[in-house]
């Protein structure tokens, strides 16, 4: 004849056991980060915003490179204080830019028109993407013309280029004094590649100085940076 277990000892097994007050219980993602491992990047791109203040105007005919982009941050090195740059890959996410009307009462043209193309580059295979130039105006004091730029898969500023590619135009615009522009963007630093001398000439500031070069263009001048480059 079995023997018959007690209802005491039965009610102490299975889930009715007490619980360790110490135990976690472990989440899904918990579960999925201990078996999924991801991949080991040497570098993990990092995003930047750069902001610019225009203190003349920017003509469509001005090209805006992959050159002077990878030359946006760099260090002063050398004898003459050459900037070199200090990132060694970019990728563009959008480009934003602000623009306020004239003051009518001081006699000026009232309205403003700010612009913006990112080019159809045919480089890197790419057949060139159909232009379509951002713009706005405005003609109030009271509200700003305003653009945002982000480019398109099919156009040549939505790609990763490096310090070692053939520098290229990614984008033109038009833009007036006192226009507002910022550049959001991904980047890697230089890891292990020799530092690359610009082409923005010679800075008056110290060597070791971190700073801007502001593209080389009369007039702009970087918001909360150094600028290595008298414009």
């Amino acid at each position: 004849m079995p023997r018959q277990r007690s209802a005491k000892k039965t009610r102490l097994r299975g889930k009715h056991l007490p619980r360790d007050p110490y135990y976690v219980t472990p989440t899904v993602s918990d579960v999925l980060s201990r078996t999924q491992i991801p991949t080991l990047r040497p570098q993990i791109p990092q995003k930047m915003v750069f902001r610019y203040r225009f203190n003349a105007g920017v003509a469509a005919t001005t090209n805006f490179t992959t050159a002077m982009l990878l030359d946006s941050y760099c260090v002063a090195v050398g004898g003459l204080a050459t900037p070199a740059r200090l990132f060694n890959n970019m990728k563009l996410l959008s480009v934003t830019m602000w623009q306020g009307a004239a003051d009518v009462a001081a006699g000026n043209v009232a309205t403003t028109q700010i612009a913006l193309e990112f080019s159809p580059g045919t480089a890197a295979g790419f057949g060139g993407a159909p232009r379509c130039p951002y713009e706005s105006v405005t003609d109030t004091t009271a509200k700003y013309a305003y653009i945002r730029a982000v480019p398109k898969r099919s156009e040549l500023a939505s790609q990763w280029f490096s310090a070692n590619q053939t520098s290229y135009t990614l984008l033109n615009m038009v833009a007036g004094t006192d226009c507002i522009v910022d550049f959001e963007f991904l980047v890697t630093y230089l890891n292990g590649e020799p530092p690359i001398a610009s082409n923005q000439g010679n800075s008056s500031q110290a060597k070791g100085t971190i700073g801007v070069t502001n593209f080389s263009i009369p007039g702009c001048r970087s918001m909360g940076l150094v600028d290595l480059i008298s414009p």
